[in-house]
């Protein structure tokens, strides 16, 4: 109450704030977020050195960034990505990426199993030097999140040239705009089907990395 005004980087939080907390809509302004330069795309011979240490190769795996807790839907990713054949599973394994949030330890449990398997694996917290080099070197990006303020992993996967699916909630399809797929959170088969899409379809990926890098370029 005592601001002269108030910045979100969203227009969904925007919102939020206005109907949630009855801010008036005058006192408002949605700046985005901007994306470092450092994410961008690389070759396989730049990619090399980092993703040998986390025992990856460029454009193998399928990757996801973000903590370890409920409102990142990755019990749903789970679900999603064990419906798909098994060889394009074996082809591609699912590596996550970020540290063990809150209520966590029953999913911890259940990555593990499938890390016993092959087709899971958990990186844990990445440090800053080498997220751009991970997400350079994925096949496609995935982020089924329940909830966000605006959504910076996907931009991060867009600027790197990666072809990118979100969930259609929230800020996300503000910021992903046209240039991504998209599924509904709690609709599994819908995000299995697009899971494959995004890993298969070369046509549509390679006007993904097109629309994709040219949507990054908008968040400066």
């Amino acid at each position: 109450s005592r601001a002269a005004h108030i910045i979100t980087d969203s227009q969904f939080t925007k919102k939020e704030l206005i109907g949630i907390m009855g801010v008036d809509a005058a006192r408002i302004t949605a700046i985005p977020l901007g994306v470092d330069p450092a994410f961008r795309p690389r070759d396989k011979q730049e990619l090399q050195p980092v993703l040998s240490g986390y025992r990856l190769a460029a454009g193998e795996y399928l990757l996801s960034v973000g903590t370890l807790e409920p409102r990142k839907n990755i019990n749903g990713l789970l679900d999603a990505y064990l419906l798909l054949d098994d060889k394009l599973r074996r082809r591609f394994p699912l590596v996550l990426a970020g540290s063990v949030g809150w209520k966590s330890a029953d999913l911890v449990q259940r990555i593990g199993n499938l890390e016993q398997r092959g087709q899971v694996r958990r990186l844990n917290y990445v440090p800053a030097d080498d997220l751009p080099f991970l997400y350079a070197g994925a096949r496609g990006f995935v982020f089924p999140s329940l909830y966000e303020g605006f959504g910076l992993p996907p931009l991060e996967a867009m600027a790197s040239g990666v072809p990118t699916l979100v969930s259609e909630c929230a800020s996300l399809p503000e910021v992903v705009g046209d240039a991504g797929l998209y599924a509904e959170p709690g609709d599994t088969d819908a995000l299995s089907r697009r899971l494959e899409r995004l890993l298969s379809d070369d046509v549509w990926r390679d006007r993904a990395r097109e629309m994709s890098l040219e949507r990054a370029k908008l968040f400066s």
